[in-house]
């Protein structure tokens, strides 16, 4: 399993620049039906596996999952935070702030800038002496 472990790793690190921009590229799309989903309600649909499910038979507890994993993902936030602070009626702009958030970190990623924000989050931390992070 150490073998086929790193292996995996070294070609992941080999495809790093692609995996980005791909990653880049989904996280800016999940953004725009964020945003869009306020505007075209045929983007704010729920859509069920239910249907998928029966069709795809013995592997659908996988696929179930990667679909879970998938769109469950950058849902979460803008989703719990609207129903954690029972604000029904701003959910729209929840989701479009959501939205937004997500569009700016795939172009942050896109562009290579993330890391370097992060690096200087973590100097100005470092500086304020909330540096609790790097010692965990």
């Amino acid at each position: 399993m150490g073998v086929g472990a790193t292996g995996v790793g070294q070609t992941l690190q080999a495809h790093r620049a692609t995996l980005e921009k791909v990653a880049a590229v989904v996280i800016i799309m999940l953004g725009i039906v964020f945003v869009t989903g306020r505007f075209v309600p045929a983007m704010n649909r729920e859509w069920r596996v239910d249907g998928l499910m029966q069709r795809a038979g013995r592997g659908g507890p996988i696929l179930a999952g990667a679909a879970f994993a998938i769109a469950w993902t950058p849902c979460v936030g803008p989703t719990l935070g609207a129903i954690l602070t029972v604000v029904k009626r701003h959910y729209s702009a929840v989701l479009t702030a959501g939205g937004l958030v997500l569009f700016v970190m795939g172009v942050l990623i896109w562009t290579g800038e993330l890391a370097t924000l992060n690096a200087h989050a973590q100097r100005v931390m470092s500086d304020l002496g909330l540096n609790f992070f790097n010692e965990v």
